[in-house]
């Protein structure tokens, strides 16, 4: 007999588990100090979080809000949209058209750049703000904050595979927490997709579906696992997340499957098996029928002459140097807008 799940236990810690489908690579990070007056525009890129360590500034999406940051403040942009950094509010125009900031306090910024490893965010996307924004504590630190700045402080490591595990952790952990502080103050607008990874046995269905789409799922199985009769566990799910189970599903594995050709690792028979198929014709012509292309010439398309993962839109890991930038300098983190 199939053992059901303990959704009353799981209800606890459903978006933990969710979150643990999420995985971060290719991470870059910087310390960067900035003298007043400054501005600085980031193009389109890799998704990017940004640290205050002291100081005020602001950040800004293109045509969206702006964001006031302050010390022991958390901005995460998970699209990677082009946006503008700039000194705090104390910012005024001179009558020479030259910026100038009153208060003349520097910024430290922790920046960290980096990649998705694989697909298993797309759902949730579309779901979050362009930005999320965790304030500090009562002017303060918040503890897992300063803790992370710590660990982030002392990457005066080699440039080595050690260094890059580490940054690709601590990145993890702080996309984790402020998906995780913004579900929590957004309890009256959140989204059905968000209300079901909180809550319920939608969210335990999400979670097998993302950890383990290999399996043979069939909306009866993941019915009972979920402790729900047939109907209302469909007829849940697709008014939650806007597809059938079974729809998801081969999403999830089809994401799988594009992650793993990108790779250009596995033998595609190796990849059908581990995206839940078990012949290599059943396989190509889900893939074809979902991507328009077939497996080979997706796999061609990703994997260029350099032998470089095309997935890597980062260059390799930066180890953490300090940078001063006054008027007339001009950051690494971009160019002066």
């Amino acid at each position: 007999m199939q053992e059901l799940f303990n959704c009353t236990r799981f209800q606890k810690d459903t978006l933990s588990c969710y979150l643990e489908t999420i995985h971060v690579a290719d991470t870059i990070a910087q310390k960067t100090e900035f003298t007043p007056p400054w501005k600085i525009r980031v193009p389109q890129g890799a998704p990017a979080l940004y640290m205050v360590v002291h100081g005020t500034c602001s950040l800004q999406v293109k045509g969206g809000r702006k964001t006031h940051l302050h010390a022991g403040d958390l901005a995460i942009l998970f699209q990677g949209k082009v946006h503008t950094l700039e000194n705090g509010t104390n910012v005024k125009m001179s009558a020479r058209g030259s910026l100038v900031n009153e208060s003349g306090e520097p910024v430290v910024l922790i920046n960290l750049r980096f990649n998705w490893d694989g697909d298993e965010i797309a759902p949730l996307l579309p779901q979050l703000p362009e930005v999320i924004h965790v304030r500090n504590e009562d002017g303060c630190l918040a503890p897992w904050i300063m803790n992370t700045l710590r660990l982030v402080s002392q990457q005066h490591l080699q440039d080595d595979s050690g260094t890059q595990d580490i940054l690709n952790r601590i990145t993890h952990f702080s996309v984790v927490q402020g998906i995780r502080a913004h579900i929590a103050g957004t309890d009256a607008g959140r989204s059905q997709m968000l209300e079901a990874i909180v809550h319920g046995q939608i969210g335990a269905a999400l979670y097998f579906l993302h950890l383990q789409p290999e399996e043979p799922w069939t909306l009866m199985s993941l019915a009972r696992k979920c402790g729900m009769c047939r109907s209302a566990f469909a007829r849940e799910f697709k008014q939650a997340i806007g597809q059938s189970p079974m729809v998801y599903l081969t999403d999830q594995r089809m994401r799988r499957a594009c992650h793993l050709l990108g790779q250009g690792i596995l033998r595609i028979k190796e990849i059908a098996l581990r995206s839940g198929y078990q012949s290599l014709p059943a396989f190509s012509s889900a893939f074809r029928k979902w991507a328009s292309v077939t497996a080979v010439s997706y796999r061609k398309s990703r994997m260029p002459h350099s032998g470089k993962d095309p997935n890597t839109n980062a260059s390799p890991v930066r180890i953490i140097e300090p940078m001063v930038s006054g008027v007339s300098q001009t950051p690494q983190t971009g160019g002066v807008a």
